[in-house]
């Protein structure tokens, strides 16, 4: 800032007037020339699916003859970053493509548009209730959700059937008398929890019926005496050998190549995983089995969104929201779902029997598809969506890998974990 003021000081009077009148000209012209021009930025869609997308925006162009549409396709590492640097510089897209944490941030800066007021009440109609509130901040709302992911419990029946069982955990409850029969009857483990992934634990907390934040979301209130016996559950399950005690540190790639060797009973992944298993461990793809994805008490279930947001920057609002709703709505979303395993988040696609009904000798694949699509009604996006998020997990995770190991008592971490949290959140913007 500082080097661009004393740039800007070397600048003639006649030079500076003259850009001036270059700048409001050219203003002017893009105003004019592009008046229904539509900037869409995607994340890694290309060159897989090129073809949907194309004959998306051919669609919609032949509906709006007038539109002209400008698809970007960017890596997922890449978008966050470019679109804080597109807003910022005052050229932003018209509709991009984000998770709904991210969403928040971006939301809370003011940059982006609240839909709320413009999408009329028939369209929100059309979405999931529970979904279309995953990009909802303070009865705003900032997306339009677009496609969905749930994890399912994916489980070895073999070792389930030597255990005595004859079917996987569908609770945590469930887990430690399973877990010792799994233990003494194969010598296996019943599964790895990926703690080693950034606010896992943070998740089975929320699914387990524990409050983290308050109903305003500006104080945590986690460190309480249910928070305390849910943790010392699972450092239980490690000293016992239920689980790994390396799992505090192993994420969710360590899990699925434990599940692979056949060391763990089942793993709680995406549906996806299943043409990962059947390539490399087609041994152990003939002898798996799928239930509804492992919860808590609050009987919660895991959702991932992406979704697509306007920014405020955006020329043309009006047209950006009527094209994030074609891109969204049902005829797109089921044909989207049929190209790759992902779920659609407004109803009418999701009661298609393409979800809902299975064939005469239905494949594994289906059997996921349909018990995926079914959890949906209990789904949500399970962690917060506020300011200072990443910084927040942070804080949590490393107290919670310290009770894990022993070097804090469960009661002091939780309790270090929410003072730092309320620290922090009660700091001001700067």
């Amino acid at each position: 800032i500082i080097m661009l003021k004393n740039n800007l000081k070397k600048i003639s009077i006649v030079s500076l007037t003259l850009a001036t009148f270059l700048s409001v000209l050219t203003s002017c012209n893009e105003k004019t020339t592009n008046k229904n021009k539509l900037e869409l930025w995607t994340m890694q869609l290309k060159p897989t699916f090129n073809d949907y997308m194309n004959k998306v925006i051919a669609d919609y162009k032949k509906e709006n003859p007038e539109a002209e549409i400008e698809w970007v396709d960017l890596p997922s590492k890449e978008i966050e970053q470019k679109t804080l640097t597109s807003i910022a510089g005052g050229k932003s897209p018209d509709i991009v493509n984000l998770n709904p944490n991210f969403s928040s941030k971006l939301a809370e800066e003011g940059a982006l548009e609240d839909l709320e007021p413009i999408v009329k009440e028939n369209v929100k109609k059309t979405y999931l209730p529970n979904i279309w509130k995953s990009s909802s901040i303070s009865n705003k709302t900032y997306g339009f959700p677009w496609y969905l992911s749930t994890a399912l419990t994916i489980y070895n029946k073999e070792l389930f059937t030597k255990a005595g069982f004859d079917k996987a955990p569908s609770t945590f409850e469930d887990i430690e008398k399973m877990g010792l029969a799994v233990k003494e009857k194969t010598g296996k483990y019943i599964f790895m929890p990926n703690f080693g992934d950034s606010g896992k634990f943070l998740e089975y907390m929320v699914q387990d019926g524990i409050e983290l934040l308050s109903e305003d979301k500006t104080k945590a209130v986690f460190a309480t005496e249910k928070a305390e016996k849910f943790l010392n559950f699972w450092i239980d399950l490690s000293k016992k050998g239920i689980i790994p005690k390396d799992c505090i540190t192993q994420g969710h790639r360590e899990a699925v190549d434990k599940f692979q060797a056949g060391e763990t009973a089942f793993l709680v992944s995406g549906p996806q995983f299943l043409n990962m298993i059947k390539q490399n461990a087609p041994q152990l793809y003939d002898k798996v089995g799928i239930s509804s994805q492992l919860t808590g008490n609050s009987k919660k279930v895991g959702v991932g969104v992406m979704n697509l947001v306007i920014p405020k920057a955006s020329k043309n609002k009006e047209n950006a929201v009527k094209l994030a709703q074609f891109i969204t709505n049902d005829k797109n979303q089921l044909e989207f779902c049929k190209l790759v395993t992902i779920l659609p988040s407004v109803s009418n696609s999701l009661s298609d029997p393409y979800f809902t009904k299975l064939s005469e000798k239905p494949t594994l694949e289906e059997n996921a598809r349909k018990t995926s699509s079914e959890q949906l009604k209990n789904a949500t996006v399970l962690l917060p969506s506020i300011n200072k998020w990443s910084e927040l997990v942070k804080i949590f995770d490393l107290n919670f890998q310290q009770a894990f190991l022993g070097q804090q008592k469960p009661k002091e971490a939780l309790q270090k974990a929410q003072d730092e949290w309320n620290k922090l959140l009660s700091e001001k913007k700067i």
